[in-house]
């Protein structure tokens, strides 16, 4: 399943950290399909038209950011807040090239409470 980079990360596109999953880098969606619970379409199109895995350097890079703030164009209300706070984590320039750093284990608890609950509506909506 991708997760955006933490959120989407190593990340949805662009969730979360390599350690705890796996995120999507893909571009936005231009196209929506139906989900059965009344999920933000957009949102699970663009979480499934990114890649399964990606490498650790992604995390907190320019690209991890492009994709996260593409998911929070779309993301449904009841994520849109948990999609900002990683966004605001990954736009803060804690992530370093320091590998410690990507793992959403030490992220501070907001962002691992965000990341965790994003992941939740992926997996169960998306």
């Amino acid at each position: 399943m991708a997760v955006a980079a933490v959120l989407v990360a190593c990340g949805a596109a662009g969730l979360g950290g390599c350690s705890s999953g796996t995120a999507s880098g893909g571009a936005p969606a231009t196209t929506t399909t139906e989900v059965p619970d009344g999920g933000s379409s957009q949102f699970c199109v663009l979480v499934d038209a990114g890649p399964k895995e990606v490498p650790e350097s992604y995390v907190g890079s320019p690209a991890n950011l492009a994709a996260v703030e593409a998911l929070l164009a779309v993301a449904p209300p009841e994520i849109a807040g948990d999609v900002a706070t990683y966004r605001a984590y990954l736009a803060s320039g804690a992530i370093t090239d320091d590998p410690d750093t990507k793992d959403v284990e030490n992220f501070p608890p907001d962002v691992r409470q965000a990341v965790t609950a994003v992941r939740g509506y992926i997996a169960t909506t998306c």
